[in-house]
């Protein structure tokens, strides 16, 4: 949950949301869930295939061109890249500095202590260790699935639909797990909402929906652990123009510039009390959303800003709840599961 994933001949991406299962005439396969926008093919392709995908998705094409999905996305790639290179060169200097230390006490025959010796061999350790993780990252990005099936530029009762199935290699497959929340200040405690009733580490097997006044977290590629509240089923998604065109059932579908989608208001505990608070930004379309049963509850494909008047207040997540992207998938001649 939460990994960075993106596609060839596109430098941002999205989130993977979470492992399933997805049952197809007798054959099970195994993979992840996360949105058709994050692999839509790339911006470079052909108008007409662009189009082709938006109108149908796809529906067991391996083998197609734009089917490939890589992890981590070229930019998170780059970024980590940077970070591991600064790193490395200020902990050279630092055990260059215990290292000359040390030969210097050692001249004068004065007693090294046992602490800049201690600091000298963590200082040695941490850059053996960091330079396995650049030759990891050396590596990225590397392909880790197939999009097998996704719903395209689709619409449903009036609220879009954005989901994507990509096929995964036994060895990558995971289950998905309740991630730590000793230190999450997420909506979880007090009053008027449930505490977690899983603890860390603990396999999320079951299904469940969004419900409105509900609390629900998610892990994405951008602000990682968020918590927030389900405000339920809202009008309040004044599309642009370019992104009112969606497909149902194949035939082309001009949405309104206003549509009900379910909104989650992100929210923090912060000196006894709840703020509004950052949900998700760019990087996080594709998390998974979980209540405090850990349920799956929905699927997260775009958020917007929240300001009032010049200031930032947060942000809030739009989503699907987890029926709507089963009863697509099921639409499809499929059956999404949970591995228990």
């Amino acid at each position: 949950m939460g990994y960075s994933i993106g596609i060839p001949g596109e430098d941002g991406g999205g989130t993977l949301g979470g492992f399933f299962t997805l049952s197809h005439d007798g054959s099970t396969h195994h993979g992840f869930l996360t949105n058709y926008h994050v692999v839509r093919p790339p911006t470079s392709a052909n108008e007409s295939v662009k189009e082709k995908y938006d109108r149908v998705g796809t529906f067991f094409s391996e083998n197609s061109e734009f089917s490939e999905v890589i992890c981590f996305s070229p930019r998170d790639c780059r970024a980590v890249s940077r970070h591991l290179s600064k790193y490395h060169e200020e902990l050279q200097a630092s055990w260059n500095n215990f290292k000359d230390e040390i030969a210097i006490r050692q001249e004068a025959g004065a007693r090294v202590s046992t602490g800049l010796q201690m600091r000298h061999d963590c200082a040695r350790e941490d850059i053996e260790i960091c330079g396995k993780k650049q030759d990891i990252v050396s590596k990225m990005p590397r392909t880790l699935g197939k999009v097998l099936i996704s719903s395209g530029k689709g619409t449903s009762r009036g609220r879009i639909v954005d989901w994507a199935f990509i096929s995964l290699d036994q060895s990558d497959f995971q289950r998905n797990i309740m991630p730590d929340t000793r230190h999450f200040n997420g909506p979880f405690e007090g009053d008027s909402h449930p505490r977690f009733q899983i603890k860390s580490g603990y396999p999320l097997t079951d299904f469940g929906d969004l419900v409105k006044n509900e609390p629900v977290f998610k892990v994405g590629r951008t602000t990682d652990l968020t918590g927030g509240i389900c405000n339920g089923v809202k009008q309040l998604c004044h599309w642009k123009a370019a992104d009112r065109r969606r497909y149902e059932n194949g035939e082309e579908v001009q949405l309104g510039d206003i549509t009900e989608e379910f909104v989650i208001v992100g929210q923090r505990k912060s000196a006894g009390r709840m703020e509004q608070e950052i949900f998700a930004e760019n990087g996080d379309s594709g998390s998974i959303l979980v209540d405090a049963s850990g349920s799956v509850c929905g699927l997260l494909y775009a958020g917007t800003a929240i300001h009032a008047g010049s200031l930032y207040q947060g942000s809030v997540g739009l989503a699907m709840t987890m029926s709507d992207v089963r009863a697509s998938i099921k639409a499809k001649g499929c059956e999404l599961g949970l591995e228990q």
